[in-house]
């Protein structure tokens, strides 16, 4: 992700973390 800018920090974790979570999901 490359938009690290947008948010705070805590933010900015939480998001990768959902992000990471459901692009892992998403994959077979």
């Amino acid at each position: 992700m490359e938009v690290k800018v947008l948010w705070s920090d805590t933010s900015l974790v939480q998001l990768q973390d959902i992000f990471d979570y459901y692009s892992f999901k998403a994959s077979p």
